[in-house]
């Protein structure tokens, strides 16, 4: 295994190889994925038309974070330094499901953020977007739920490998309003 392999990576794929003969089927994270990734979404950050959907993620993010059991609830960072913030992208990649009428120009009508108003918020103060650059690279350095991300895109017949940016931004905001419109998923806390 060379060097080239990420952190958490080569510990997971040690792991695995070593109770699997299989270990070779095993894929490695997509390092040109996750640059793309990267550079689209912090490209979105800071383009104007791109506010409504991170305003959107926002909303449902501190909505769920009023619940102490969620992920989402995390100020302090855990043992692979992911807070609340970095959970909550984390999740609205790791479930994305490609919708079959989303289109390189923008988001179906099937996919915009329900019962969402936009004008009822300001563009993100510079904390917020600090805080969200720190939860992109988190995401990024934690690897497996932008795997499940590109994983999502493949199965839907997605070339990876050749999607321009303005289709994976597309993808990135599909699945920040998908976030948005299942905030109420599991909330309730389950009983022991």
């Amino acid at each position: 295994m060379t060097d080239t392999h990420h952190p958490i990576e080569r510990r997971v794929r040690s792991h695995i190889a070593d109770g699997d003969e299989n270990f070779e089927e095993v894929p490695l994270f997509d390092f040109a994925f996750q640059g793309k990734f990267r550079e689209a979404i912090l490209c979105m950050i800071s383009a104007p038309e791109c506010q409504d959907v991170f305003a959107c993620f926002r909303a449902a993010y501190e909505y769920r974070q009023n619940f102490p059991w969620l992920g989402e609830s995390r100020d302090i960072p855990d043992e692979i330094n992911q807070d609340g913030l970095s959970y909550a992208l984390r999740a609205a990649l790791s479930t994305y499901i490609v919708p079959g009428a989303l289109t390189t120009e923008g988001m179906d009508a099937s996919i915009k953020p329900q019962d969402f108003h936009a004008e009822d918020w300001e563009y993100f103060d510079p904390e917020w977007m600090s805080a969200l650059v720190s939860a992109v690279a988190a995401t990024i350095t934690e690897g497996f739920s932008l795997k499940r991300f590109e994983n999502q895109l493949t199965m839907a017949d997605v070339d990876v490998a050749t999607i321009t940016p303005i289709a994976l931004r597309a993808h990135i905001a599909a699945a920040l309003v998908r976030y948005y419109n299942r905030r109420m998923t599991g909330i309730s806390r389950d009983s022991l």
